[in-house]
């Protein structure tokens, strides 16, 4: 059975955030957090706050339920992870408002891999999934899949000190991967640059491989 903290520390960082940002969101001490997540210890009096703020369920993070989260309808939910451009990139430097999880794709060729979500902004990938609405992905760090020609991933760009997304295509040819749009828009109709002109330092990493779309009701 995995450790309470290992499962922790791993949906902590899913989320993006700092053992501090836990804290306040959970309205747990920090030093808790950091005890939990250093030992070997099977529970907590801050289990249910914890599991709460992260959007997975207590018997997930104790290592005897398999899927992170599952609502009052059985429905998995998957907490959502940040902002995703469908248009060039976009620094994610704002809160999502929405504690709330959204669902998991049912698809059955991914159950068991890890899932998480992203609010997405702009028009570049409206063919597929629109502004307002949510990309739901395989964790790509936790759960790699081979990339092919087609497929639509979310890809993050680090470069000096900034962490930027966007969402887009996948294309494979003869200059290598670029990442296009698909969209009806016609200001979207190229590839974009995995980096800024002249730009040396860079990296590009996939972080989440789209296998379907969440859009709620108003």
């Amino acid at each position: 059975m995995e450790r309470f903290g290992r499962r922790l520390a791993a949906a902590r960082r899913r989320a993006d955030w700092t053992q501090a940002e836990l804290a306040r969101r959970a309205d747990v001490p920090k030093q808790s957090i950091q005890a939990i997540e250093s030992s070997d210890q099977r529970s907590s009096k801050y289990l249910p706050r914890l599991a709460k703020a992260l959007g997975v369920s207590e018997g997930w993070l104790l290592g005897v339920q398999d899927t992170p989260r599952r609502g009052a309808d059985g429905v998995t939910q998957v907490a959502v992870r940040g902002l995703v451009a469908a248009g060039l990139w976009i620094e994610d430097d704002r809160q999502i408002a929405e504690d709330t999880p959204v669902p998991a794709s049912p698809n059955p060729t991914y159950s068991g891999r890890p899932q998480i979500a992203f609010r997405v902004a702009g028009t570049s990938m409206d063919r597929l999934v629109h502004d307002g609405e949510y990309a739901i992905c395989v964790d790509f760090a936790e759960s790699p899949i081979h990339l092919r020609d087609g497929d639509i991933v979310v890809a993050e760009r680090r470069r000096g000190g900034a962490c930027e997304r966007t969402i887009k295509r996948v294309r494979l040819g003869a200059r290598g991967a670029e990442l296009w749009p698909d969209s009806t828009d016609p200001e979207h109709q190229s590839p974009i640059p995995l980096a800024p002109e002249g730009e040396t330092e860079s990296e590009v990493t996939v972080i989440g491989f789209v296998i379907g779309a969440y859009r709620p009701l108003p």
